[in-house]
């Protein structure tokens, strides 16, 4: 196996950190949720960190102890560019036509939106 240049195991490394930081679990389960509708999006972080949904407080407080202030940034960009909810999506194919053509987009707004993630995570780690 040939060994890496350094430059590139560095970029290895801030990406996988940029994955294992943003990218945790409750994030996806989140977004994932926000597939049926957006707005069960802090809903579904209130039950992953076993607190009350309508305890605003506790949520933060769960967030601010798991997640850092970039990544807390870039989900909040990732959730609001991630692909949309299912009546939408449902809009597309019609107005689209075709299958092929929706899932083409959902697939370029998926890619955006962890890009976009991705770019202002190291944008915020940087300030």
């Amino acid at each position: 196996q040939i060994p890496l240049p350094a430059a590139a195991k560095e970029r290895k490394k801030r990406f996988w950190l940029f994955l294992d930081i943003f990218l945790f679990h409750k994030a996806h389960v989140a977004l994932l949720s926000s597939f049926v509708a957006k707005e069960t999006t802090a809903g579904t972080l209130a039950v992953l960190f076993s607190v009350g949904a309508t305890d605003h407080e506790a949520v933060v407080q769960a967030l601010r102890a798991s997640i850092t202030p970039a990544g807390a940034l870039a989900f909040i960009v990732a959730s609001n560019l991630y692909i949309p909810c299912i009546a939408s999506i449902s809009v597309l194919r019609s107005e689209l036509g075709s299958w092929g053509r929706t899932l083409a987009l959902l697939a370029a707004m998926f890619a955006l939106a962890m890009g976009m993630a991705c770019a202002v995570y190291h944008l915020a780690v940087f300030v």
